[in-house]
């Protein structure tokens, strides 16, 4: 079921990337950052105070030309000079972070025309994005959902009657009544909306491995994605519904101390905005 759950999900493009590439180019045998390279370098720094940044990481190449000890210190060269440059001029954007550079020398090429590849001769700046995990806290702005009450736009409810198959996306039978229940108040609503269906599990460990993260982000997706598939059964237009995955991202309770706090982590939330 995990590698059923995680290929669908690949394949679909669900599991997003957490990095961001910008690429400065150079001119033959230079380190030096020409001035236009400087200037959309500039451009794309001017919008990193919006990245939730964690790491740096600034790779030097080269292409073939030249010995290979030769190029190997060019492209540490140009990452040392980037990495001089944003500390510089980016200050703010960059002093707290984690900046590492590498020269990684010559790129591979399988055709060698003797003016060289003027793509190879470049410096990539990987912006590196991870999840702030346990940093959210909605507990105070979630409601049990309650048929008898009603719903209310852009109110994040929790439907904490539906449950799911141990590491499964597959819904169980005592599930149903409130999913009925849910169902009977959006078929209320009389103007256009859009439902939003987060999925939420519990249990993920800060020494958890990669495998165990992708497969957790691909359950919380695939659990989300079965709410949205019951309801558009029912009748509800497909386009007014998304759903997304939340993995461990948004805990209410944490750290988790008791079969409790887990419960209350492994949920669906629904919100409905006009």
């Amino acid at each position: 079921m995990r590698t059923i759950i995680l290929t669908c999900l690949l394949a679909t493009g669900f599991l997003y990337s957490q990095t961001v590439t910008h690429t400065v180019y150079f001119n033959r045998n230079s380190d030096k950052l020409e001035l236009l390279n400087e200037k959309k370098l500039r451009v794309f720094m001017a919008k990193t105070d919006s990245i939730a940044v964690d790491s740096i990481n600034i790779n030097g190449y080269s292409d073939y030309l030249g010995h290979k000890e030769y190029n190997d210190i060019l492209s540490q060269k140009r990452a040392d000079n980037i990495k001089n440059f944003l500390l510089s001029e980016h200050k703010k954007s960059v002093i707290n972070r984690t900046v590492n550079t590498r020269g990684l020398g010559e790129v591979y090429a399988p055709f060698t025309p003797p003016e060289g590849v003027a793509e190879h001769r470049k410096v990539e700046i990987v912006f590196y994005q991870t999840p702030k995990r346990y940093s959210i806290n909605q507990r105070n702005t979630t409601k049990v959902f309650v048929s008898e009450e009603g719903m209310r736009f852009n109110q994040v409810y929790v439907l904490e009657k539906v449950h799911f198959i141990g590491n499964e996306p597959e819904l169980i039978e005592a599930s149903i009544p409130q999913l009925e229940d849910f169902y009977n108040q959006i078929k209320q609503i009389k103007t256009k909306f859009k439902l939003v269906i987060k999925g939420h599990i519990c249990c993920l460990d800060e020494d958890a491995t990669e495998d165990d993260k992708l497969f957790s982000q691909a359950l919380s997706t695939a659990r989300a994605l079965r709410i949205q598939d019951y309801l558009v059964k029912k009748g509800i237009p497909k386009e007014y519904i998304e759903y997304k995955g939340y993995s461990f991202d948004e805990p209410l309770v944490y750290p988790e101390l008791t079969d409790s706090d887990r419960q209350i982590n492994r949920r669906v939330e629904a919100i409905v905005y006009k």
